[in-house]
C-alpha cells in the first residue's frame, strides 16, 4: 500500500528557475531599523557623542554592507539574466569591535571602544563567530565586487554630515 502525505495535493507548482536569491550581512544606512533603535552606525555614533560606554564584541566577524551600495548592485544584477544565489556585501570583513572603532575614528570622535566577547552580552540568539560574505559570484554575472566596507563607511559618515 502506497503511503501518501496529506500535503501531497497542496504542494505549490515548481518555482520558476528565473530568480535571484541575495544574501547580505550587517546592513546599515541612513534609515536604520526602528526596532533596533537605528543602524549599528547610528547607535555607535549616538553613544560616542553622549559619552556613554561602548562595549563591542571582538569574536563576531562580519561584512558591513552599506545599503546604497547593496541597492545599486541589486539594480545592476536585476538587469542581467544571470539568475541564482548571490552574496552581496561590501568587500573585506572585520569584527563588530573593529567596525565600531572605525565609525568613531572616521566620525572624528573621541571615545573608548571596549573589546568584549559575545558571552559578556545578554543576546537573545546565539550569533555565528564568522558571518562574512564574499561576493565571488558577481564576477560570473559580469559585475564588479562591491567596494571595501571602510570606503563605504567613510561615504556614509560624510553623507550624514551633509544631511544634518
Amino acid at each position: 500500500m502506497e503511503r501518501r502525505s496529506c500535503w501531497a495535493n497542496t504542494l505549490p507548482a515548481p518555482i520558476d528557475p528565473r530568480h535571484f536569491i541575495v544574501r547580505t550581512a550587517a546592513l546599515y544606512g541612513r534609515k536604520g531599523s526602528r526596532a533596533k533603535g537605528g543602524s549599528f552606525v547610528d547607535r555607535i555614533l549616538a553613544k560616542a557623542q553622549a559619552g556613554e560606554p561602548l562595549r563591542v564584541v571582538t569574536d563576531q566577524i562580519t561584512s558591513p554592507t552599506y545599503a546604497p551600495d547593496l541597492a545599486a548592485h541589486l539594480v545592476r544584477l536585476a538587469a542581467t539574466e544571470k539568475f541564482g544565489l548571490y552574496h552581496l556585501a561590501n568587500s573585506g570583513y572585520c569584527s563588530w569591535h573593529e567596525f565600531a572603532c572605525a565609525i568613531v575614528e572616521l566620525a572624528g570622535l573621541t571615545a573608548t571602544v571596549e573589546p568584549i566577547i559575545s558571552d559578556q552580552l545578554p543576546l537573545k540568539a546565539k550569533r555565528p563567530p564568522f558571518s562574512a560574505l564574499v561576493s565571488v559570484r558577481l564576477l560570473s554575472a559580469g559585475l564588479p565586487p562591491l567596494r571595501h566596507w571602510k570606503e563605504a563607511l567613510r561615504d556614509c559618515l560624510a553623507e550624514r554630515q551633509q544631511v544634518c
